[in-house]
């Protein structure tokens, strides 16, 4: 057998062996095929940026009202000393599924843009600007009288 055919063989077979019922496992991972039965959380919440202090800062709060439900979310959302928002969920021991930090259309006309870290009990959100420039949550600049994040978390029930 040829040298080329022979390793395309084995890296399709490797290939193969890393697929089991079309779900792909990381070596050292805790992979879980999907299913209809998995014990999956989902949480979601709005935080809006529609708030000011005395001395001007933003204020992030949760927005929760008939047309927007906040699930899973213990406490008002706080901004950590390097200007990323904290949030803090429920089931803090429940491995992270994955996690969605969508800017609306007023923060994206700004040009701000945002992605979480975590999510087992705290995500912490980082935002910036169209220049890669960090944007802190409490800055006038995120401020907007209809200024979203929409977050939403999906975990693995323990």
């Amino acid at each position: 057998m040829r040298k080329g055919i022979r390793n395309t063989m084995i890296v399709g077979a490797l290939g193969a062996a890393a697929f089991t019922g079309g779900t792909a496992f990381a070596e050292g991972g805790s992979n879980k095929a999907s299913s209809q039965d998995n014990p999956l959380v989902q949480r979601g919440c709005v935080i809006r940026f529609d708030t000011q202090s005395r001395t001007g800062t933003t204020v992030p709060r949760i927005h929760s009202n008939s047309k927007h439900y906040c699930v899973g979310v213990t406490a008002e959302p706080t901004v950590d000393d390097q200007g990323r928002l904290v949030v803090r969920t429920d089931g803090g021991d429940q491995p992270v599924v994955s996690i969605a930090v969508s800017p609306d259309e007023t923060l994206t006309a700004k040009g701000i843009t945002c992605g979480g870290s975590g999510g087992t009990g705290k995500t912490v959100i980082a935002c910036y600007d169209r220049n890669g420039k960090p944007v802190r949550a409490d800055s006038p600049t995120i401020h907007g009288k209809y200024a979203n994040l929409w977050l939403t978390w999906t975990t693995w029930e323990k």
